[in-house]
């Protein structure tokens, strides 16, 4: 019955929205170092193999993701979709704030470090954010909320590209990539309220079988 199921309650809009407030501030920290592309080879000292060492940002982000996610799909099997978008939240706060730490010590050793530790919770999250939405709904809903969250998720990007720039020039390129690093500690914020939502969603659904029962 769908009176039975996490589909059948309002709150599922609430656990959408919620997912993408989660995914947007991935988003955003993922594409800073882009945005910022000749703000920073201006910060850092100078180097004739500053392409080089930009690229690289990028490069070990996407090393750990070649065989991540599959990794990352049997651990959300296994411990719960809500559970696991907290912990890969954490992992990409973790690596956002290394990379932060990095670009103010004007060290790509450690922003190389923030990145790929940013890679190995990143993508995996996309993993959890899909089985959440799969879980909470059902029919025709399951495209449409998976449409919201890809197109909502993808405002990240875009509010990236035209706010990073005003910081860096504006504020200084550190606090450019902090804001990264702050939008990513309130994904982890909100990933725990999806815990808690989703477990109190388990327990009315437990409550209505055994009224029914």
């Amino acid at each position: 019955r769908r009176n039975m199921k996490k589909s059948s309650l309002r709150s599922r809009w609430l656990v959408l929205g919620m997912t993408c407030i989660v995914m947007t501030g991935s988003y955003y920290a993922y594409d800073i170092p882009s945005a910022l592309h000749q703000q920073l080879q201006d910060y850092m000292p100078p180097s004739t193999n500053y392409e080089t060492h930009f690229n690289l940002l990028y490069t070990v982000y996407s090393i750990p993701n070649v065989i991540l996610p599959l990794f990352g799909g049997n651990v959300v099997d296994r411990h719960g979709a809500p559970l696991c978008l907290t912990l890969f939240a954490l992992t990409v706060f973790t690596g956002a704030a290394l990379l932060s730490v990095g670009v103010a010590n004007q060290s790509w050793k450690v922003m190389y470090l923030g990145r790929f530790v940013f890679g190995l919770g990143a993508e995996s999250l996309c993993v959890a954010q899909s089985t959440i939405t799969s879980d909470w709904f059902e029919g025709k809903e399951v495209a449409l909320a998976m449409g919201i969250g890809l197109a909502v998720s993808r405002l990240g990007s875009i509010w990236n590209n035209v706010i990073s720039p005003k910081v860096a020039n504006n504020g200084g390129i550190e606090a450019a990539f902090w804001i990264g690093a702050v939008l990513t500690g309130c994904s982890v914020v909100t990933a725990g309220m999806i815990v808690w939502v989703d477990g109190r969603a388990g327990k009315a659904l437990e409550r209505r079988v055994g009224g029914e029962g």
